[in-house]
């Protein structure tokens, strides 16, 4: 901490927290909900909803497609995040009491400010907190902002004025200028908030709301959550219908892990290790991302495997083509940079022709079928 924060800093607090790579924790989710029997159905859009009786028909539109089809629904649960509030008014056509305030946050990525995988909380003049967070091999990233936004429909880039503002906050406590860091990356996002009257952005809730709609059947809006509650807010929605579904069972996510999540018992590392020894023809550190990536489910992304000339073509980086195709047949990737971006990290990794061919290599197979 010394080394890294200019002289006048002498104290601070330590504390433990996880971090979580949201991408990926909505594609296991999704995964873990097919296990158990759901139908998952990506890029498409709910288009409009009406009771019948005692149902809902649902219009679908399928984006990759292009077609359109209809399902009926017991109840609706809308949890759109961010559009909540739209897909009551407009798509459901039931306005509800609940309202969002949307906040706009914003982060950037710059060359490692730091060793080790520890983070740093830095409190601002304007009483908001901005993080420094250990991220990949050789990279920091700084955030976040609150800029409060009336649409959902944004600019998915840190703007301008907000890599300043990270980046003066930042310049604030370290030794190191990092005003004119180059910015490797950045991306921004929407937090939907349940509006509880709070003027100031960073003062507003973080819980959430749920709002139970049952002239008919249900519809169940979720205003607001975040991730370290999700599992809590699944829960407490069931627990609204329960009575709509009688047989729906009791709670049971507080011990259920992600997919690829039980490691018998072992700790990660006793976990690589035993991997790495069971594919002992594959490289050692290709064993143990794929490990952090996948978990136990690495089996169903090596196979067979039992030398590097197994895993098919090398695209960059370590993204072979036996986990191209495991994402695409087991994670829904269809576009190149649902691999590169929101399934792995890799995209920091490949240049940016070896980006080109993997995207017309996933094109050419997904429309000859063999993808």
């Amino acid at each position: 901490m010394a080394g890294l924060l200019q002289s006048q800093f002498t104290r601070g607090f330590e504390y433990a927290d996880a971090s979580a790579d949201d991408a990926r924790l909505v594609a296991l989710n999704a995964l873990g909900a097919a296990d158990k029997g759901a139908t998952i159905l990506t890029r498409t859009a709910c288009t409009a909803a009406h009771r019948q009786g005692d149902h809902w028909h649902v219009e679908l539109f399928d984006q990759g497609a292009h077609a359109a089809r209809n399902v009926s629904a017991r109840a609706i649960i809308n949890a759109a995040g961010p559009w909540a509030e739209l897909v009551a008014r407009d798509v459901t056509h039931t306005p509800t009491a609940g309202r969002l305030r949307l906040v706009r946050g914003s982060h950037i990525v710059v060359p490692r400010l730091y060793e080790g995988d520890h983070a740093y909380l830095l409190q601002n003049e304007d009483k908001r907190i901005v993080f420094l967070l250990s991220y990949l091999p050789g990279c920091t990233v700084i955030g976040t902002t609150d800029q409060a936004i009336d649409s959902p429909d944004i600019e998915r880039t840190a703007s301008t004025t907000e890599i300043d503002y990270l980046r003066d906050v930042a310049g604030r406590y370290l030794k190191a200028d990092v005003r004119y860091a180059p910015v490797l990356d950045s991306w921004a996002g929407v937090r939907a908030l349940y509006d509880d009257g709070e003027s100031d952005p960073s003062a507003i809730t973080r819980g959430y709301r749920l709002i139970l709609e049952a002239s008919g059947p249900p519809i169940l809006s979720v205003f607001g959550g975040k991730i370290t509650t999700y599992r809590k807010l699944a829960e407490d929605a069931l627990q609204h219908l329960a009575k709509h579904f009688p047989h729906a069972g009791s709670a049971w996510t507080a011990t259920e892990p992600l997919p690829g999540g039980n490691l018998g018992g072992r700790r990660l590392d006793a976990f690589i290790a035993a991997t790495q020894r069971k594919y002992a023809g594959l490289d050692s550190r290709l064993v143990a991302t794929l490990v952090l990536r996948h978990g136990a489910n690495i089996d169903l992304v090596l196979r067979s495997a039992r030398s590097m000339s197994d895993l098919g073509e090398h695209f960059g980086g370590t993204l072979f083509e036996t986990e191209v195709r495991y994402l695409q047949n087991r994670g829904w990737a269809v576009h190149a940079d649902d691999i590169l971006w929101r399934r792995t990290k890799e995209g920091y990794a490949l240049s940016t022709a070896e980006r080109q061919h993997l995207s017309e290599w996933m094109a050419s197979h997904i429309a000859a079928g063999t993808l």
